[in-house]
């Protein structure tokens, strides 16, 4: 697969139509690119348009190259995209989006999900307890197809995540139940070993917003680094 080296994400002109390709290029080339456009775009960074537009125009390489012959999945990709970054749509639009997505077959088109929930909490006025819920409905996902490549989830993905709720904390402690007792939490949290650091910081999040964890993702929040390690192994996510 020929591609280029951008900012530690690699992206390039390539085609993919196969199914699990398309998958795990979405979550370790798409992905990461995304959160790049994203928080460029949170910084106003001076390069955050072409950031974005690097990143649409990629997408769209492949939905133009594929025509009629593929399924629609990077014109999707490309509409997602274009929704966050270019059209603002409003969050409970872009959440409203992942029905249709979900609905398709096949494991590409879950990571579309995951941009439209990540999007959703980027959207104008998006309040934090709407933002958490969101974060911890992907996170277990997010987590299992990209903690094997450390240079990506340890240097991209975690520490993006990380930064949005300092950010959202540090912007709206008013939102929180006792907010200086988060703010000691929240520091202890981002300081807990990378492979759990994410965990950590969601739950205290949840926490000071009064959000209980998702049923369907307690043993994740709740995994422990195995004993005896620092940044080892971790427990088997059930």
């Amino acid at each position: 697969m020929d591609s280029q080296q951008s900012d530690g994400v690699n992206v390039g002109d390539v085609v993919v139509d196969d199914e699990e390709v398309k998958g795990r290029m979405m979550m370790e080339v798409v992905f990461p690119a995304f959160l790049d456009a994203a928080r460029a775009h949170a910084e106003e960074a001076s390069d955050a348009g072409n950031r974005i537009a690097a990143l649409i125009d990629v997408l769209q390489h492949n939905a133009t190259e594929l025509g009629e012959a593929g399924d629609g999945f990077w014109s999707s990709a490309v509409a997602v995209c274009r929704a966050v970054f270019i059209e603002r749509e409003d969050a409970l639009a872009l959440i409203e989006r992942t029905k249709a997505l979900d609905a398709r077959e096949g494991y590409s088109w879950k990571p579309l999900c995951v941009l439209c929930y990540i999007g959703a909490s980027l959207a104008p006025q998006v309040i934090p307890r709407l933002s958490v819920n969101l974060h911890m409905a992907v996170a277990e996902y997010i987590y299992a197809h990209t903690y094997h490549i450390p240079a990506l989830y340890e240097q991209i993905v975690m520490p993006w995540f990380c930064a949005y709720w300092q950010r959202t904390f540090d912007n709206a402690r008013y939102r929180f139940i006792g907010p200086r007792f988060i703010e000691m939490e929240l520091q202890h949290a981002l300081g807990t070993a990378p492979p759990i650091r994410l965990q950590q910081v969601l739950q205290v999040i949840a926490m000071g917003l009064g959000e209980p964890l998702p049923e369907r993702g307690k043993a994740w929040f709740n995994m422990k680094m195995s004993a005896g390690t620092t940044t080892g192994p971790l427990d088997a996510i059930t």
